[in-house]
């Protein structure tokens, strides 16, 4: 499974998830997914 692959699994969890977390979790998971697909993309 390649990296690119396991963000895109990730993602669709979180998405999936996303209504049942307190706010301020779901905005600390974003920040840490853009930088992550940021470091990724050699940004």
């Amino acid at each position: 499974m390649s990296l690119e692959n396991i963000v895109q699994q990730t993602s669709l969890c979180l998405l999936d998830q996303r209504e049942k977390l307190a706010p301020e979790l779901t905005e600390m998971l974003n920040q840490l997914f853009d930088t992550f697909v940021a470091c990724c993309h050699g940004e």
